[in-house]
C-alpha cells in the first residue's frame, strides 16, 4: 500500500465497518479519553498519533480496531504483503496485510463513440 502525506484515521465501529453495523465482538471499542492526533504517511508507511491523558490510553491485550483513508496500491511490485504495528517502543509479529477494497479487474467500454451536438 502507499499511504498519503495527510492520512486519515477514523476508530468509530460505523465508519470502519460500515454504516448500520456495531462493533464485532473481536474487538474493544476506543475509549472515550482516546483520539487520533494526526496521521501522516510516506510511500510504505503510515505514523498515527495516538492522544490520550497520563494513564488513560489505550489496554494491552485488546484489539482495536481503526480505518486509514487516503491509501492507495503501491506503483511498485513489493517484497512482501506484510504488516507490522509499533505501539509505544513495541512492535507486532509480521502478519497478512487486510484486502484493499478496489475495482481491480474492472474495464470501461463506450457504448456510442459518436459525438454529441
Amino acid at each position: 500500500y502507499e499511504f498519503a502525506t495527510e492520512c486519515n484515521v477514523t476508530i468509530g465501529a460505523e465508519e470502519v465497518f460500515g454504516e448500520g453495523t456495531t462493533l464485532p465482538e473481536a474487538y474493544t471499542a476506543w475509549p472515550n479519553s482516546v483520539s487520533i492526533a494526526t496521521c501522516r504517511g510516506q510511500d510504505s508507511q503510515a505514523v498515527i498519533e495516538v492522544a490520550h491523558a497520563a494513564g488513560a490510553g489505550l489496554l494491552a491485550g485488546e484489539r482495536y480496531a481503526f480505518r486509514v483513508d487516503y491509501v492507495r496500491n503501491p506503483s511498485w511490485a513489493q517484497a512482501s504483503g506484510l504488516f507490522t504495528l509499533d505501539f509505544s517502543g513495541e512492535a507486532s509479529a509480521p502478519f497478512e496485510a487486510p484486502g484493499l477494497w478496489t475495482l481491480g479487474a474492472a474495464s470501461l467500454a463506450a457504448q456510442d463513440t459518436t459525438q454529441g451536438v
